[in-house]
């Protein structure tokens, strides 16, 4: 029983492996062009640099905020 109920974890586990990085964290650590790896395979290339837009100014107010 307890083996059953432990294997959707370990599908999970191995399946995250493949999940890409946070735009956003892949952003604070000055990676952009993994940023517009990422973000291209979400949006279309119209709407690309807005969100990468939106992405820094929302880190700029967090990063005011913490000071």
């Amino acid at each position: 029983m307890l083996g059953v109920s432990g294997l959707p974890a370990i599908i999970q586990f191995f399946l995250m492996l493949f999940l890409p990085e946070s735009p956003c964290w892949l952003y604070m650590k000055k990676e952009k062009s993994d940023v517009i790896v990422v973000l291209s395979k979400i949006y279309d290339p119209f709407r690309l640099e807005d969100e990468i837009d939106q992405l820094a100014t929302a880190l700029e107010e967090e990063g005011h905020r913490k000071t």
